[in-house]
């Protein structure tokens, strides 16, 4: 299934190798995992990682009851399987997202400022979940 308004990022789609060079740079101590594990306790929770790319992130939700990655570039989504069998990973965006509603209480978004969407604008599937906690993260 195309989604006609997705728009891959570079990085990620254009060169998967460089953006796990990105991943692995952005944190090589675990300073922010560990500012996101107190900000965030998502143990035995059902989280999702809306735009989980490669799947970087995923095995570190393994504390959750349940981790679902959702991920619009169709060339991403068999990595990101593979990443972790805990993990169920779904073709999809946060304005297309494969799961029902009330359906989710974490979900994560790691996003960089070259984002078309404002960092001050929620994401559209949020307002699907209205007991979920949200956490994005700005990483550029």
């Amino acid at each position: 299934m195309a989604l006609h308004d997705f728009v891959p990022a570079a990085n990620q789609g254009g060169d998967p190798a460089v953006y796990e060079i990105e991943n692995e740079a952005i944190d090589p101590q675990g300073t922010l995992w560990e500012a996101l594990r107190r900000a965030a306790d998502w143990r035995h929770k059902v989280l999702v990682d809306l735009g989980c790319g490669s799947g970087y992130w995923l095995p570190k939700y393994s504390e959750s009851e349940k981790t679902i990655g959702i991920e619009p570039d169709e060339r991403l989504l068999e990595a990101a399987r593979a990443r972790t069998r805990r993990a169920h990973v779904y073709h999809g965006s946060a304005e297309h997202i494969p799961l029902a509603d009330s359906s989710v209480e974490w979900s994560m978004h790691a996003s960089p400022t070259s984002s078309p969407r404002s960092p001050s604008t929620p994401q559209p599937g949020w307002r699907r979940w209205p007991e979920c906690c949200a956490l994005e993260v700005d990483l550029w």
